[in-house]
C-alpha cells in the first residue's frame, strides 16, 4: 500500500542552492516558529521538538503539502496532539516490529494525501533516512539558535532556589 507521496520521495531534487544565513532563516521563518510555538509555549523538550520538525519538513517535502501551516493554524492542544503523534510516528519507523496499537487521527485529518503508521512503518528506512537528512541539512541550521535557548531556558526553569535564606524578596 504505496502512496504517490513516497513514490515522489524516490525523485527529489537534490540541487544545492546557497543562502546566506540571514536569507536562510527568513526562508525558514514559518519553520522557526513552529518550533518557537513547541519549545516556548507548550514547553516541550527542545531536541524532541527538532526531530518532530524534521519530520514534518520531510513530509512537506514528500508531497504532503502545506504541513507547517496547517499545523500552525490549529490551536495549542492540537498543535500539542499532532506533536505527539508525530513522536509516535517517529517511534514506529525506528522500530523493526509493527505493532498497530496506536493510530495518528489529528495528522490524518491535516493531509490531503493518506497517511499512517503502517505506511511509515513499510517505509520506515526511506523515512529514516529522510528525516536524519532533513534534521541535519536543515533544522539545525533554521532553528539551531533556538534550540540552544530552549536548552538554556531548561536549565535555568529545572535549577532549584535553594534555601529560602538565599531568595530575593
Amino acid at each position: 500500500m504505496m502512496n504517490n507521496g513516497f513514490r515522489w520521495m524516490l525523485h527529489l531534487p537534490s540541487s544545492v542552492i546557497e543562502f546566506s544565513q540571514e536569507e536562510f532563516l527568513l526562508f525558514h521563518r514559518t519553520d522557526r516558529e513552529l518550533y518557537s510555538v513547541l519549545v516556548f509555549t507548550l514547553s516541550r523538550h527542545p531536541l524532541q521538538s527538532l526531530r518532530v520538525l524534521a519530520f514534518w519538513i520531510w513530509l512537506e517535502r514528500l508531497g504532503y503539502r502545506g504541513t507547517i501551516q496547517k499545523i500552525l493554524r490549529l490551536v495549542l492542544p492540537d498543535i500539542n496532539r499532532v506533536a505527539d503523534e508525530a513522536v509516535t510516528c517517529l517511534l514506529c519507523i525506528s522500530k523493526v516490529a509493527f505493532f498497530p496499537f496506536n493510530d495518528i487521527p489529528v495528522m490524518k485529518r491535516l493531509m490531503d494525501e493518506e497517511i499512517s503508521l503502517e505506511i511509515l512503518h513499510t517505509h520506515r528506512i526511506l523515512v529514516l533516512q529522510g528525516v536524519d537528512e532533513t534534521e541535519h541539512d536543515v533544522c539545525r541550521k533554521a532553528v539551531g539558535d533556538l534550540m540552544s535557548e530552549g536548552f538554556r531556558l531548561q536549565r535555568y526553569n529545572a535549577m532549584p532556589l535553594g534555601p529560602r535564606s538565599y531568595r530575593r524578596r
